[in-house]
């Protein structure tokens, strides 16, 4: 949704009469839109003014959707803009303009009155009837440059620099200005090492943490890129979600959503607030950041390394829930790569792990180490930089912590405000087992480091490496090639959107189908990557609707989903799964590429999976030996991954409701991804179940 340009002017007469013409007026303006996808016109007086209405909506979308948008506009206008003299309401396609005086031209050609008792002249007519076919003309032709345009836009391969390609985020200066009250020092929340965070309030009343990029920071633009690419792409309740960026002039800055409990140091070290945070919250907070690291290593379609896991960058919210926030220093790895090498060390000192800060090497396992020396400063509520000592030694919290451990004296470790609340030998069983662990595997590692095989034997668990296989254990074990990277990690999927504005307008995705806007394809381009949906390229049929393969012009496969005419529940299902598939990320969830809305035409784009559903293996008796156990190991894992991020970590609970072999579709590797959300449904986050008059699903 954008809301723009609002006149600062507001309606001085009777507000009561006002919004009764006005209501009036716009279920007028409505039905008129709706039937001819364009209208403008005037209000009758209201006391001394006149307000000049446009309507707009695209070609090609029926007139009850049209309807709905518009309706929708309205409402977002009377939430926002009561009473207003002048502004807009825009979705990608329908437009809702009013001023109190003319603009674009739109009310020039309206035929005005004839005086009392004179009939209209046949030269008038004519003027009148040329000049609205002239403008109907020139707009019908703006739209099919403007289509043509978009069209070669989505065949246009991108790159991540790009900046614009996460452009319904885009918001303009004066709208973050307002928001923060010029950046006023009462909302400044902290800064940063690339500049000074705000808190802020957009039109809609929604709270925001507005991010301001330094201007004398010599490598902040960089970052500023680095972390709208990559989170962008991330969606995961315990990372924190990026609302938005502003590029305009040299300002540079990224809009997050509001985290009211500030972040995780802010409780931690202080002596007073730290009581806030029992052995509950201490370990959920745990809890979440290994969610949230896991997703960014394992389950994004992204492997990202973060390189500054601290207190700092954990931010918190009402609940106490941890999102990790502060991803200017973030790299993105290919997938089935696992480490790299960098001349310039980032991060924070206490907190990189030795081979990152000697040599520039860093991996997954640096994120890891960072985290390590985390989870020891939240056991013990202090500081990694406080246990530096004066002497030569180089101790820290690390080396204090495996001193005390040697010392048979672990729970001196721990935090007076967590042991003041329990008795040493009660409710700490959990705290004792993960440290039990811990060190084990710690032992293990300094007893081991560097030999080619060895064992070590706790009563509750074992370990041991050979370079050699050992009690048959690994006969079966099959080795199967990595995953192959994607295209680019650094490029974008082809979109048929229109590019950016100057700025002046902010853009807030919604529910609303069309909310991923850079989504959209035209219908010619899909009918060309299908061949005019041959037959040759039909791969199956669903409950509501064929799939073909195709192939787009820059080479990428994929799967076109064409919904069937004659269903008569198609468009509901539709629209639910590009509401729904464009908001999830994760890699055991099929990939939403796009979508089509042109005439009749409801079209789902999604990557091209070569291995068809599991169930064309599964069930029959030759292909199904190829899936031996460790396959099979690996399809229900993948499964459960990908339904616990819908359940549990995606920042909407969602129920898919139909989850059945056809509907796990297999990769070249036999990974498998979670496919067909046009039966599924929204929790709120405290919901955990629903009643339906409408059953869904498979018997």
């Amino acid at each position: 949704m954008i809301v723009g340009d609002l006149n600062s002017g507001i309606f001085q007469g009777n507000l009561t009469d006002y919004t009764r013409i006005w209501d009036s007026f716009m279920n007028i303006m409505v039905t008129r839109a709706g039937l001819t996808r364009y209208v403008a016109d005037t209000t009758p007086r209201i006391g001394f003014d006149r307000i000049y209405v446009l309507m707009q909506c695209v070609p090609g979308i029926s007139s009850v959707e049209c309807e709905i948008c518009l309706r929708e506009n309205l409402r977002v206008y009377k939430n926002c803009c009561n009473g207003f003299i002048g502004g807009s309401v825009r979705k990608p396609v329908c437009f809702f303009r009013w001023d109190g005086s003319e603009y674009l031209g739109a009310f020039g050609h309206k035929p005005s009155l004839p005086p009392q008792g004179k009939a209209v002249s046949t030269g008038a007519i004519a003027g009148i009837v040329v000049s609205a076919v002239m403008f109907v003309v020139l707009l019908a032709l703006g739209v099919l440059i403007w289509k043509r345009r978009q069209s070669y836009k989505a065949l246009k391969p991108q790159t991540d620099d790009d900046m614009t390609s996460p452009q319904s985020l885009q918001f303009d200066f004066a709208t973050i200005e307002a928001a923060t009250d010029k950046f006023s020092a009462n909302n400044k929340l902290g800064q940063g090492g690339f500049g000074e965070v705000y808190k802020g309030k957009l039109l809609d009343e929604t709270e925001v943490a507005v991010k301001r990029l330094s201007r004398n920071s010599g490598q902040g633009t960089k970052e500023f890129k680095n972390e709208v690419v990559i989170v962008a792409k991330l969606q995961h309740k315990n990372l924190v979600r990026l609302l938005g960026f502003c590029l305009e002039g040299e300002e540079q800055i990224l809009v997050y959503d509001f985290v009211p409990n500030k972040s995780l140091n802010y409780f931690l070290f202080d002596p007073t607030k730290k009581g806030q945070l029992d052995w509950t919250t201490r370990y959920n907070i745990i809890g979440g950041i290994t969610r949230g690291i896991l997703y960014l290593h394992q389950d994004s379609r992204l492997t990202i390394i973060h390189r500054d896991i601290k207190a700092s960058n954990i931010l918190l919210d009402a609940d106490m829930n941890p999102k990790i926030a502060d991803f200017g220093m973030a790299r993105n790895f290919r997938v089935d790569q696992t480490e790299d090498k960098t001349r310039r060390v980032v991060g924070t000192f206490g907190y990189m792990p030795p081979e990152y800060v000697t040599h520039g090497q860093f991996s997954t396992k640096s994120d890891v180490y960072s985290f390590g020396v985390l989870i020891l400063e939240i056991v013990c509520g202090k500081k990694n930089s406080s246990f530096y000592q004066m002497d030569d030694s180089g101790g820290n919290l690390v080396t204090h912590a495996w001193r005390l451990w040697n010392n048979e004296s672990p729970l001196d470790l721990i935090d007076p405000a967590i042991m003041e609340r329990y008795e040493k030998d009660e409710n700490m069983g959990g705290f004792y087992g993960a440290y039990d662990i811990f060190s084990f595997f710690l032992e293990a590692w300094v007893a081991c480091s560097g030999k080619q095989g060895g064992s070590i034997r706790r009563p509750v668990c074992f370990f041991r490496f050979d370079p050699y296989p050992y009690l048959d254990a690994f006969d079966n074990i099959t080795t199967s090639p990595p995953p192959p990277p994607p295209q680019s990690s650094q490029e974008s999927q082809p979109t048929a959107s229109p590019p950016l504005s100057d700025g002046k307008k902010i853009s807030i995705a919604g529910d609303d189908i069309t909310s991923p806007q850079s989504l959209q394809f035209d219908f010619k381009t899909i009918e060309a990557a299908t061949d005019k949906f041959s037959g040759n390229n039909k791969v199956g049929q669903g409950g509501f609707g064929e799939v073909y393969k195709g192939t787009l012009p820059n080479g990428t496969e994929v799967a076109v989903k064409r919904l069937s005419k004659n269903s008569g529940q198609g468009t509901q299902e539709f629209k639910n799964e590009v509401v729904l598939v464009a908001k999830l990320q994760h890699r055991n969830l099929v990939r939403l590429l796009g979508f089509c809305l042109e005439g009749d035409e409801q079209i789902l784009v999604y990557e091209f999976v070569p291995n068809k559903s599991l169930d064309y293996f599964l069930f029959d008796q030759t292909k199904r030996r190829q899936l031996d156990w460790t396959r099979r190991y690996n399809i229900v894992g993948g499964i459960a991954r990908g339904m616990l991020y819908l359940h549990q970590d995606s920042r909407l609970t969602i129920i898919h409701r139909d989850l059945k072999a056809s509907n796990i579709l297999l990769d070249d590797y036999m990974n498998p991804k979670i496919a067909d959300f046009g039966m599924a449904r929204i929790f709120g986050m405290d919901q955990t179940r629903a009643k339906t008059n409408k059953i869904a699903g498979t018997l």
